[in-house]
Order: C-alpha cells, then sequence, then structure tokens
C-alpha cells in the first residue's frame, strides 16, 4: 500500500514544479503588467499553494519513507522469529521422541543385562549418553522463558564458532508488560548486535558477551556487555553504524528503546575505550495487574 502512494507522491511533486516554472515563466515575460494583473495574481496564488503542496507532499514522503523502513525492520525479525519458532518445535520434539523411547530403551539396556552381554549394554548407554550431550549442548537452559531460551542458544552456537566467551543466565517475570514478540525483538537485536561487534574484532582479541537479568525494586534489570574493536560512532547520544548499508543498519537500537519506552522503561547504553566494552542497560516497572 506505501510504494503507490509514494509514486503518486513523487508525480503530484513533477507536477507542482512544472506548474510554479510555468507560472513564473508568465509572470516573468508578461508584456503589459496592467492589463496582465489578475492574471499575474492568479500565477502567484498558483505558485504559492504549489509551494505549499510541495512542502506538505514532502513531509508526507517522509513519513512514508519511515513507515517503509519500519516495516521492511518487522518483517525481518518476524522472519527471524519465524526461525526461532521453527527452531524451538524442532528441541521439543526432540525430547519428546527422546521422552517416549526412554522406556524402551531402558527395556533393551535391562535385557542385555540378564543375558550377560554386558558390551552391547555399554554401547547403548554410551549411545544415549552421546544423544543426551547434544541436547543439552542445543539446548542448554540459559532463562526461564522458551523464546528467549532459543535466542541465547542461537547466540551460543554462533559465539563457538567465533571463538567468543559467552555467558548467559535471565530470569524473566511472568508478570513482565512484554509480548514475546517485543522480547524477541529486544534479545533479538542486542544478541546480533553483540556478535556482530565481537567478529570485527582481531581474531587475537578477547571476545566476550554477556546476558544478565533479574528483578530487582519491583523492576525488570536487563543488562548485556559485549567487547568491540574500539571504533564506534556516537552522535546525539545515539549509536550510528559503520556499515555501509545505513538504512538497513544501526536501527537496532532505536528500536529497542521504542520498544522499553512503550513499557515505561529506560534504554541506555555507556561505553568503556578503555577496555573496549560497550554495555546496555534496560530497566522496566513490572505489572501487576
Amino acid at each position: 500500500m506505501n510504494i503507490p502512494i509514494l509514486k503518486f507522491t513523487i508525480l503530484v511533486k513533477g507536477t507542482l514544479v512544472i506548474l510554479m516554472l510555468n507560472s513564473n515563466y508568465i509572470d516573468f515575460y508578461s508584456a503589459n503588467i496592467k492589463t496582465a494583473t489578475i492574471p499575474l495574481l492568479m500565477n502567484r496564488v498558483i505558485i504559492g499553494l504549489c509551494y505549499y503542496f510541495l512542502l506538505f507532499t514532502q513531509i508526507q514522503q517522509i513519513k512514508f519513507k519511515e513507515v517503509e523502513l519500519n516495516n521492511k525492520l518487522i518483517s525481518l525479525q518476524l522472519e527471524h522469529q519465524e526461525e526461532l519458532y521453527k527452531k524451538r518445535d524442532h528441541y521439543a520434539e526432540i525430547l519428546r521422541m527422546y521422552n517416549h523411547d526412554f522406556k524402551s530403551v531402558l527395556t533393551n539396556i535391562s535385557y542385555f543385562l540378564d543375558q550377560g552381554d554386558i558390551p552391547k549394554a555399554q554401547e547403548i548407554l554410551k549411545t544415549i549418553d552421546s544423544d543426551i550431550k547434544v541436547i543439552v549442548t542445543e539446548n542448554q537452559c540459559y532463562s526461564n522463558r522458551l523464546i528467549v531460551d532459543v535466542i541465547l542458544n542461537s547466540l551460543s552456537e554462533r559465539c563457538k564458532q567465533a571463538n567468543i566467551e559467552f555467558n548467559a543466565e535471565c530470569s524473566i517475570p511472568d508478570h513482565l508488560s512484554l509480548s514475546d514478540l517485543s522480547l524477541s525483538r529486544i534479545f533479538g537485536n542486542l544478541a546480533n548486535n553483540a556478535y556482530e561487534a565481537c567478529i570485527r574484532q582481531d581474531e587475537q582479541e578477547m571476545r566476550k558477551i554477556i546476558f544478565k537479568s533479574y528483578i530487582k525494586d519491583d523492576f525488570f534489570i536487563l543488562y548485556t556487555q559485549n567487547s568491540f574493536n574500539g571504533e564506534i560512532i556516537i552522535e546525539q547520544n545515539k549509536i550510528r553504524t559503520t556499515k555501509r548499508n545505513k538504512k538497513q543498519h544501526g536501527v537496532g537500537i532505536e528500536s529497542i528503546k521504542n520498544i522499553v519506552e512503550s513499557a515505561n522503561g529506560i534504554a541506555l547504553f555507556d561505553v568503556n575505550e578503555e577496555k573496549n566494552m560497550f554495555r546496555f542497560y534496560i530497566k522496566i516497572p513490572l505489572s501487576h495487574e
């Protein structure tokens, strides 16, 4: 719906510019000023109206562009959300199948032990042990909220591959005034920003990401910390992306702030340039409804 309106706005602007130029042409080259008073006044009225509508359409175009950018951002976040839910369902299915088969596995072990076939029983136990390690490794418990757990597990896997030290311990209260979608957008943006900051560091540097959340004095506190390469641009208390495509990047922090502020919370960041550490702090009042 936004694209046709943008095209129409650009067409209107072009038409108004042509009308303004035409009116200026008539005004400038009028042969007899006295006899052309009414046409001149009409031309000036047209010029004024064109100027007004040009400003109006320009403001509308800026608003439409902002909406378009927000829609793209939400679309990308929803795609990421879908991937996270698929991964969550995958873990749940593995656990369901494992629980279903566990009784039969124990029966098989008992049978081989009764038959005196200890090596076969040991083989089954080793297989179970390796399967459990895979499940535990892929789906560690970093929080008490499933969607947050999926995001942090995904981040943990990426950190292992990139040799980044990762530590997370998050408690999410049930009476927090944030939906799962809002939580996933906050944790997803923070996770992506922290990871991208770490991988831009040299491999010899200490790479580190920390996620902590807890309840204090009727407030939900979320604290994150990550290392970075020391290159950061801060303008008017806003972080500017160092990437080339500035339209597609650098909006994650502002997106987090908007979500937090909509929940009557605050979101702050701090940069320790000496230690090359970036810290993000969120404080949201708990809902008692």
